[in-house]
Parts: structure tokens; C-alpha cells; sequence
């Protein structure tokens, strides 16, 4: 049998470092364009206003069912 090694993780920058960099990676991706929306529509779409559309959708779709439930009717 094989005695177990455990072993520490080491890094080379701290957690505000790396959060940085994750930060820096997402406003990236976040501005940048949206290829699949962009080519959909024929006009240029960054992720940003994707993910706006997506999110006024679910709240829009979310309140059209409060309303339904606030009237009565069966969902």
C-alpha cells in the first residue's frame, strides 16, 4: 500500500490578483460582440445587451404570471 501525499496548492499571486484578472476577463467578454445575435439579426449585439433582452424577458414573462395569479385564473 502507498501512503497518501497530500499536498498544499500553491499560488504565484494573491485572490485580488486573480479576481482581477477574472473581472478584467468578464467586462471583456461581457463588451465584446455576440457573434450568434449578430448574425441572427444582421445588426451588431454585444453580450451585454443580450443578456439585458434575456433579463427583461424573464422579468416581463414573470410579471405577465403575477398578474394572471393576482386576477385568479388557473396557470
Amino acid at each position: 500500500m502507498q501512503p497518501t501525499t497530500l499536498r498544499t496548492a500553491q499560488r504565484s499571486f494573491t485572490l485580488k490578483d486573480w479576481a482581477s484578472e477574472k473581472r478584467s476577463k468578464f467586462s471583456q467578454w461581457f463588451n465584446g460582440e455576440s457573434a450568434t445575435f449578430s448574425r441572427l439579426c444582421g445588426e451588431r449585439f454585444t453580450h451585454k445587451e443580450v443578456c439585458y433582452a434575456h433579463l427583461f424577458l424573464v422579468v416581463l414573462l414573470a410579471a405577465c404570471f403575477v398578474a394572471e395569479w393576482l386576477e385568479g385564473g388557473a396557470l
